[in-house]
């Protein structure tokens, strides 16, 4: 494995890890044998992982390497789990902002398509056009609001 630290473990990667199998938001590193009692979730030691069960002999030599050290946990690890406000808010935005361009880009492609049928100068033409303008500028007004104009 890539990035994986082996025990021995000094008392500072015991005590990363012992947080991270409780707060990381991860799912935590459990014992192999299908026979414990109690909790499955390992617990380290100086020696590695060990099941909690003491009538299971379930070992674990290594980790990965980031979870001995709670300053690399990547995102959402640690205290924090789920997105902060501004990441929903900058993505509910960036969701937003890509709506609008396609509208506006589907608006665009609908005016280039009014245009050239009113350039053919007939009237019953220049008033489907008008209507199709308008009926695009609605539902893009009714979907973003001031925002489209």
């Amino acid at each position: 494995m890539t990035d994986t630290i082996t025990a021995p473990w000094s008392s500072e990667q015991v005590a990363a890890l012992a947080q991270f199998q409780t707060n990381s938001g991860m799912h935590p590193f459990t014992c192999g044998a299908d026979r414990h009692t109690q909790s499955p979730n390992l617990v380290p030691s100086h020696s590695g992982w060990h099941c909690p069960d003491p009538a299971c002999d379930y070992r674990q030599d290594w980790a990965h390497k980031f979870m001995a050290d709670p300053t690399t946990w990547p995102r959402p690890f640690g205290d924090r789990h789920g997105p902060t406000p501004e990441e929903v808010r900058d993505a509910v935005l960036a969701a937003r902002i890509q709506e609008l361009e396609h509208l506006r880009a589907r608006l665009n492609r609908v005016r280039t398509i009014a245009d050239q049928l009113a350039s053919q100068g007939r009237l019953g033409v220049d008033l489907e056009a008008d209507g199709i303008r308008r009926g695009i500028a609605q539902q893009l007004h009714d979907a973003l609001g001031t925002q489209a104009n």
